[in-house]
């Protein structure tokens, strides 16, 4: 009712941030917001607000999803709260930041990957508009 999503768009448009900035700025987002938040009530919260902004620089929903969900993922795994971390550390009997040590370059390739998914369309797209999805 308050237009928070057109209101959103209408500002980050205004800034005259090119795709590429606009990417980057997003990924810093998700993986800030993963970090504290689960990831259904991450996507329940963001999505009604950033697709419309995302889409209004050109991104599709299908670039969207992927983005959302690495960068989430991501998040699982980074301290503080990384819930990932917690379960494994409960159920290894070791301690939070030994298993981080551990998960570090894996954390570094998702990142490679997160930033490839989000400046690279088709990757999260060619398999679905091959299969006959039309966006």
């Amino acid at each position: 009712m308050q237009k928070v999503p057109a209101t959103i768009a209408l500002f980050f448009t205004s800034l005259n941030i090119p795709f590429w900035g606009v990417a980057i700025l997003f990924d810093i987002l998700i993986l800030i917001i993963g970090t504290f938040i689960d990831v259904s009530p991450a996507i329940m919260l963001l999505t009604p607000i950033m697709l419309p902004v995302m889409r209004a620089f050109g991104f599709s929903p299908l670039q969207f999803g992927a983005m959302m969900i690495t960068g989430l993922a991501i998040g699982l795994v980074t301290p503080p709260v990384g819930m990932c971390l917690n379960a494994c550390s409960k159920i290894n009997k070791m301690t939070v930041i030994d298993i981080f040590r551990g998960a570090v370059p894996y954390i570094i390739c998702n990142i490679f990957v997160l930033i490839a998914v989000s400046l690279w369309p088709a990757l999260s797209t060619w398999l679905p508009v091959v299969m006959g999805y039309s966006m």
